[in-house]
């Protein structure tokens, strides 16, 4: 199992604040002009990653709150392991080798969400919220269109209003699907 602490993430991101606190990091490769494996990184307000290989080394931070878009994808056109991330200035960061990719994009997607909430949730939270999600999705309820069905899908209203949840700061109790529907919704608005 693969550990990093914060002092060394840090020493890595050093163009990170130095108070950045790591929260969890998965193997992957980043597509550039060549497939890169390394490692990507989810801190509290950056996606990074990271790669060495011999004395060559290649490091991406991007803060979440200049993402746009964060979208399944597939490798090789036909495996479901991959992850888009779009940000706001139109660059796109393509991430392959996920396995199993349903945990990490939601990992990144709820981590996405609280950056842009006005009273973003803590290390704490997020760490409790990204991990009890690692237990909690199974890789087999992702549809072939991507979109999750959890199993309370139909207990909540996918209209409900993600302004007052995000205001009552109850974004850990919300079904994924909820959260996913409605952030699309905010970024469609955000378009018009």
């Amino acid at each position: 199992s693969f550990q990093i602490r914060d002092e060394d993430f840090n020493n890595i991101f050093s163009d990170l604040p130095s108070n950045e606190q790591l929260i969890v990091s998965y193997p992957c490769a980043w597509r550039k002009e060549i497939l890169m494996h390394g490692r990507m990184f989810l801190s509290v307000n950056y996606i990074c990653f990271y790669t060495c290989f011999l004395k060559w080394k290649e490091s991406l931070s991007i803060a979440y709150k200049d993402i746009a878009s964060v979208t399944r994808e597939k490798s090789a056109k036909v495996l479901p392991n991959a992850i888009k991330l779009r940000k706001r200035n139109h660059e796109q960061y393509f991430f392959a080798s996920f396995i199993p990719r349903e945990r990490i994009y939601i990992a990144v997607f709820r981590l996405w969400q609280n950056a842009l909430l006005e009273q973003p949730l803590n290390y704490e939270q997020l760490r409790a919220i990204v991990f009890a999600d690692q237990f909690n999705i199974d890789e087999s309820s992702e549809d072939s269109e991507g979109s999750i069905e959890g199993e309370h899908h139909n207990q909540y209203p996918v209209n409900v209003s993600l302004s007052r949840c995000f205001a009552a700061r109850s974004l850990q109790h919300l079904p994924f699907h909820i959260l996913e529907t409605g952030v699309k919704r905010l970024l469609s608005d955000e378009r018009h």
